[in-house]
């Protein structure tokens, strides 16, 4: 395919973050690396991978999620992870390093690093807050 055609996808309800809100993208290689991230965030992926499966080169990836999403293929990696994250914490009561490891973490500093970063709270903050929701 060229890429031109436009192509529709239902998200599934595993994990969708805000900037992965998508059903119609104009360029399928873009679909196929987003649903390469929603199905393998828990694997240790990188944007090498992403464009692997979507056939194109990891800078012309990096262009489309530009283009297309205004985030980069690394920080949509770690959105859903992120979000993955959330789930878990507001629903169950496994361990940090439980959480870390089905999120695709390194280890859990990793994940409590990036929660704060970009949650600014931490993992175990988030979860007392919403357990008193």
């Amino acid at each position: 395919a060229d890429g031109s055609e436009l192509v529709t996808i239902s998200p599934t309800n595993v994990i969708s973050a805000q900037s992965t809100d998508w059903t119609v993208l104009p360029d399928e290689r873009l679909v196929h690396a987003l649903r390469f991230v929603r199905d393998n965030y828990h694997r240790p992926i990188q944007v090498a991978d992403l464009a692997e499966h979507a056939g194109t080169s990891r800078r012309l990836l990096e262009q489309l999620f530009d283009r297309y999403l205004d985030i980069s293929p690394s920080r949509q990696i770690l959105a859903v992870r992120l979000d993955a994250a959330k789930q878990l914490l507001g629903r169950s009561v496994l361990s940090m390093s439980e959480i870390a490891a089905r999120c695709g973490f390194d280890s859990p500093e990793v994940m409590c690093r990036a929660f704060r970063r970009e949650v600014s709270m931490s993992p175990s903050e988030y979860r007392q807050r919403r357990r008193l929701q």
